[in-house]
């Protein structure tokens, strides 16, 4: 939820609006693009690693939670003076070990409660609320930062643009597109489209997947013809397989082949962090499906990951954080920019992934002679497993809600009956999978059957199938999209 504490000054509408401003922003974007793009992998991440010791240092003299937590483990700023003290001697901390128990203004550098212009709050899934604070500064710098990943994938300078943000809970995308907010009401986004589909070029929409999913699926039975709008989809909030990219790029007409007509993309954002960390570009994209469809070359890729469905391949700015992965392939996050009001320091977000540079990459694919799939930002990777510990332990496998989304959507007729949402559970070996489907849906004999078949096809294990009418699904009985869904 984004909640303003002053008048929301990023309508810095008449400054936004200065044709001088926005060329100059327009041209240093170019310039922040040819530098990704042309310069040495290598160089981007050592200048990342330079900014990891003073980012360190002013949180833990300047952030009073932070300080505090220090102290706990008996550390100051001064015990800390390479980068490898830093990652043998400085704590993982988690939303648990700072948001509950610090008070505003500990939670604030040099608690300045006066520069605080806007609060993020996170969804709440994992049942403990974490904050994002930021400035009006801030929101200009995201809104730049945001524009310049729209302008590498959309063009955004050179076509005409609308962006529909249909996230949850009021949450703001900072940018200096012309938009319409309508949440999670598709009925208002579908207006909309019909009403501008012929005055712009182009339609950017945000969403998660369960929503995006209504919002198209609804705009079919309103006989919207998706094919004729270049309609891209950008998804965030929770982990989508590949197998739901293609169920949804077949209802919009997507061609991968063609991604300046429309694209399906994923960003990984963190309230407490930054609205986007992460993204897909259409390599990425294409080298996750040969990678879902190969799994010898997904292994020469990723090494041994132990699971059946591939993860989401984002790119991601080692200028702008440093990441690090746990013994348990949890993700940590050190944030690196100087004028952030709340720096996280190495910081536990409870997601599960794998890390590869660029040039790691580009070795395995020119072995591959597939240099094709080769990002063109010369950035290291993030291969995104999901949630961390939302596994069931059945018969000797390990079943995973990632799992049984890659098989929902790999079957275009079961994926069209359900809302997308499940509940997996399992005791003693035993496990089941609840699943909603779409209103007026009728539960036929034979629908269990189908369901069982696409749902199990990558669990590795035998479980009990429950399909529900829509009203009758206990979890959320009447979808409402706000909050992210709990999977297991």
């Amino acid at each position: 939820m984004n909640i303003f504490i002053t008048e929301n000054a990023y309508c810095f509408s008449k400054k936004a609006m200065n044709p001088f401003k926005k060329f100059f922003d327009r041209y240093k974007r170019t310039q922040i693009l040819n530098l990704l793009t042309q310069s040495a992998p290598e160089a981007i991440e050592a200048h990342g690693r330079k900014l990891i010791l003073p980012a360190f240092r002013r949180a833990a003299r300047q952030l009073p939670a932070y300080r505090k937590i220090l102290s706990d483990y008996g550390l100051s700023s001064d015990d800390i003076n390479t980068l490898t003290d830093f990652k043998q001697k400085v704590p993982v901390i988690a939303k648990e070990d700072i948001f509950p128990s610090s008070a505003i203004e500990e939670l604030l550098m040099q608690g300045q409660v006066n520069s605080l212009a806007n609060v993020m709050v996170s969804s709440g899934f994992s049942e403990k609320n974490s904050y994002g604070f930021g400035t009006f500064s801030d929101r200009q710098e995201t809104a730049f930062m945001i524009d310049t990943i729209l302008e590498y994938l959309f063009q955004i300078s050179r076509k005409k643009t609308f962006l529909l943000n249909c996230l949850p809970m009021g949450v703001k995308i900072p940018s200096a597109l012309p938009m319409a907010e309508t949440s999670v009401r598709s009925d208002l986004a579908l207006s909309i489209l019909q009403k501008l589909q012929t005055a712009f070029e182009q339609f950017l929409i945000v969403g998660d997947p369960c929503f995006l999913k209504k919002l198209v699926e609804d705009g079919c039975t309103a006989g919207l013809d998706w094919p004729k709008i270049n309609v891209s989809l950008i998804l965030g909030s929770e982990w989508f397989s590949d197998s739901y990219r293609h169920y949804m790029a077949q209802l919009l007409g997507v061609d991968f082949n063609r991604p300046e007509q429309g694209y399906i993309g994923a960003n990984f954002g963190v309230t407490e962090l930054d609205l986007s960390l992460a993204h897909e570009t259409i390599e990425t994209i294409r080298l996750r499906a040969e990678m879902q469809k190969n799994p010898e070359f997904r292994r020469k890729v990723l090494g041994n990951q132990g699971r059946q469905v591939c993860p989401e391949l984002l790119v991601y700015y080692p200028n702008r954080f440093f990441l690090e992965t746990s013994s348990q392939h949890e993700l940590i996050f050190t944030m690196l920019n100087p004028k952030a009001l709340t720096p996280l320091i190495r910081y536990n977000t409870n997601d599960n992934g794998f890390l590869l540079s660029h040039n790691t990459l580009k070795n395995i694919l020119a072995e591959e002679q597939r240099g094709d799939l080769l990002p063109k930002l010369k950035l290291p990777l993030l291969a995104l497993q999901g949630r961390t510990n939302k596994n069931l332990d059945l018969q000797g496998k390990s079943v995973y809600p990632e799992d049984i989304k890659e098989g929902l959507y790999s079957d275009t007729e079961v994926a069209g009956l359900t809302t997308g949402c499940f509940r997996m559970s399992g005791q003693q070996n035993i496990g089941q999978i609840e699943i909603q489907l779409k209103k007026h849906i009728p539960l036929t004999p034979d629908l269990r059957q189908k369901f069982r078949k696409a749902l199990l096809k990558f669990a590795g294990a035998d479980m009990e199938i429950v399909v529900y009418h829509y009203h009758d699904f206990p979890y959320g009985v009447e979808l409402n999209y706000e909050r992210k869904f709990i999977y297991s």
